[in-house]
């Protein structure tokens, strides 16, 4: 018995036979395509970039304004898992 996922986009359930994965995110083939408005460029697992909780054609990925804090872009490689970057490093005291 497999777990059915909502697609991002549409809300619809997601079956393994039309599944694309960004991140934790799920779409259907269909709907695996650029957020931004002005656009919907379909996306294949080589082009796209996730930007909080969307997925955008490099050309409309949103930019952060000049007063905000970039939060991370990530491409995610086919395969792999989204995970946060490792602060595995110590920390060497200022003197």
């Amino acid at each position: 018995m497999s777990s059915s996922h909502k697609c991002r986009r549409c809300g619809k359930t997601v079956y393994a036979t039309e599944e694309m994965r960004a991140g934790d995110m799920y779409f259907h083939k269909g709907c695996f395509k650029c957020m931004d408005e002005s656009c919907g460029i379909t996306l294949t697992m080589s082009n796209f970039l996730i930007y909080k909780d969307g997925i955008y054609c490099k050309k409309h990925v949103p930019k952060p304004k000049h007063t905000q804090a970039e939060p991370e872009i990530q491409k995610i490689s086919p395969g792999s898992s989204l995970q946060p970057p490792s602060s595995s490093r110590p920390r060497t005291p200022h003197k």
